[in-house]
């Protein structure tokens, strides 16, 4: 249940990311093409002996893809609920993820597409009253010239203070493009 965010920890998110969809059986996969749509209460081979097969114990599984293939991480410091970092990793056997946190603040939306090998898009919409930025991962930049904003230091945390929310949804939204370089 922990497994796959503390291998993210380490930088092992590809891992993680193998690990869960491989078909073999233990994985994720494997429950997939055994037909469940919902989680067991066990993790065995056979579907016979799951037993209860509506059960969130594993579902931990989640909150990996919304906190990593996402990387919405919300109140990070525990103190304030409209805080929100977005970490995303840009996992090399997706070419997209998209999804939405619903903060008492409002709705805060990440959506990601692989443009190649070295570049993607990245779209993350939040509401007025929320606080916090981007950490984007290691080896990518914010490309001059794209989206609205100019480059920034890799892995450099781009604060959502710094800028009027009204005007990020006027002008598309959309953070920027970015490059891996």
């Amino acid at each position: 249940r922990v497994l796959f965010h503390v291998l993210t920890s380490i930088g092992e998110e590809e891992l993680a990311y193998e690990l869960i969809t491989r078909r073999e059986f233990p994985s994720y996969g494997y429950l997939i093409d055994c037909g469940l749509t919902s989680l067991p209460e066990k993790f065995v081979p056979k579907v016979a002996d799951m037993a209860s097969l509506n059960h969130h114990f594993f579902g931990d599984i989640n909150h990996w893809f919304i906190r990593t293939v996402l990387g919405i991480n919300v109140n990070p410091d525990e103190n304030d609920p409209n805080r929100i970092i977005v970490k995303p990793h840009f996992i090399k056997g997706l070419d997209h993820a998209e999804g939405e946190y619903d903060a008492p603040a409002g709705k805060v939306t990440v959506k990601w597409t692989r443009i190649d090998e070295t570049a993607v898009d990245l779209d993350v919409q939040f509401p007025e009253g929320v606080r916090g930025g981007i950490i984007l991962p290691e080896g990518y930049t914010y490309e001059e010239g794209k989206g609205s904003f100019r480059p920034y230091e890799k892995n450099a945390l781009r604060n959502f203070a710094d800028m009027s929310v009204r005007e990020i949804v006027k002008t598309d939204s959309k953070y920027t493009y970015i490059s891996k370089g």
